[in-house]
C-alpha cells in the first residue's frame, strides 16, 4: 500500500505505508488540503492520471470530494483492485443501480432523482466535463456503480457511448471486450 501525495508542480510522489496510517493521513490530507483547487475531475485529467498509472488515486480523490460517494471509495479500499482507463463503452452496455424504480440496488426518491438528472442535462448542454462514469467489470459484466445521475442526463441527451473507469476485483481486466 502507499501514499500519493501532489507536488507542485503536479507530479505524484509515492511513499509506501501499512493500511491504517494511509487510512488517517489520506482522510487528513482531503480535509486539509482542499483538492477541488488543484484537479478539475475531467476525463482529460483521469487520462492523465490514468497515463501516469495512477488513475486510482484519481478515483478515490473524485469520489472523497465533488464525486460525494466516500462509501464507495472506503469499499473500494478493502482489498487490492485492478483499474482500466478512461475508456469509451456504449451505455446500452449496463444500466443504472441507483433510482426511483423498483428493483434497483439503490433507492432515490423520484423527485430528487429527477432534479439531480435534469441538473446535469442543463451542464451537459452548457459544455459541462464530466468526469468518466465508474464501472465493475466482472465475468464479462458491466455493473455501474458511481454516476448513476450522469448515466441517465447522457442517455436522455441522446448521447450513445461516453467514457467509463473500468474496475475488478481479479486481474481479469486484461480481457475485458469493449467492442
Amino acid at each position: 500500500m502507499a501514499l500519493f501525495i501532489m507536488g507542485k508542480n503536479r507530479t505524484i510522489i509515492n511513499i509506501p505505508i501499512n493500511s491504517l496510517v494511509y487510512q488517517h493521513v489520506e482522510s487528513l490530507y482531503l480535509r486539509v488540503f482542499n483538492l477541488e483547487d488543484y484537479m478539475n475531475y475531467t476525463v482529460k485529467e483521469a487520462i492523465r492520471y490514468s497515463s501516469e498509472n495512477n488513475i486510482e488515486t484519481w478515483v478515490h480523490a473524485f469520489l472523497s470530494s465533488v464525486g460525494n460517494n466516500l462509501d464507495f471509495s472506503k469499499g473500494l479500499k478493502l482489498q487490492h483492485r485492478y483499474w482500466l482507463g478512461p475508456i469509451k463503452l456504449e451505455l446500452n452496455k449496463f444500466s443504472r443501480c441507483c433510482g426511483p424504480e423498483i428493483g434497483l440496488n439503490f433507492y432515490e426518491p423520484e423527485e430528487h432523482f429527477e432534479r439531480r438528472v435534469n441538473q446535469m442535462i442543463n451542464s451537459i448542454k452548457a459544455g459541462w466535463e464530466m468526469p468518466p462514469l465508474i464501472v465493475k467489470y466482472e465475468a464479462g459484466v458491466y455493473e455501474l456503480n458511481d454516476g448513476n445521475h450522469r448515466y441517465e442526463a447522457l442517455k436522455r441527451c441522446g448521447i450513445k457511448s461516453y467514457w467509463i473507469i473500468l474496475w475488478d476485483s481479479v486481474d481479469k481486466i486484461k480481457d475485458y471486450n469493449c467492442k
